[in-house]
């Protein structure tokens, strides 16, 4: 419809029939756009509304965040339709999912993953004889995402039995997602 209304030197008919689109399809819309229904206008005033909320949580707020809002306003909105407007509007709220999570680095899968020294053993016998480290990333303020790097010194712990509960918690609290690396001495 756009290309019509950006070639006013061809008439529209013409045009048209070239782009197979039928003429009532074409000036219905037209009408449509110069008389918007009234599901239209409320939706603008909603919209409006959301926006605020929106501009208000400094752009945190999600749709449920939102449609909470609005019933605290006392506007009463279905929650889909609060999040088709937020959708069009290309409204999101702030949150840590696989999309806005990004990796450090890409795996090569040719090479030759690094020597695990302490076989996936993060007990010491006594202090200052293993250390692990992992290198991740933690979100701050405004997007930036700095490469954070932690060495730590795990707690002696007493030999157990290898599928003790509290071993099994210690190594994986420590080699929580199996990017860490350690270091016997």
């Amino acid at each position: 419809m756009r290309f019509v209304k950006d070639h006013p030197q061809y008439p529209a008919e013409l045009l048209l029939r070239v782009l197979e689109i039928a003429s009532s399809t074409f000036y219905e819309r037209k009408r449509r756009a110069a008389q918007p229904s009234a599901r239209q206008l409320e939706d603008r005033q909603l919209l409006a509304e959301i926006v605020d909320i929106h501009a208000s949580s400094g752009g945190t707020y999600g749709s449920p965040r939102v449609h909470a809002m609005l019933a605290r306003r006392g506007i009463g909105v279905g929650r889909e339709r609060v999040e088709r407007l937020m959708r069009r509007a290309g409204l999101r709220g702030a949150f840590l999912r696989r999309e806005w999570r990004i990796g450090s680095t890409t795996q090569d899968p040719w090479a030759r993953p690094a020597p695990d020294l302490v076989e996936r053993n993060f007990t010491a016998d006594a202090p200052n004889k293993l250390w692990v480290a992992d290198a991740t990333r933690i979100p701050v303020g405004e997007g930036v995402w700095p490469p954070t790097t932690m060495i730590i010194e795990p707690k002696v712990l007493p030999r157990c039995h290898p599928m003790s509960t509290a071993r099994r918690g210690c190594r994986h609290a420590l080699a929580r997602s199996g990017t860490g690396f350690g270091h016997r001495r």
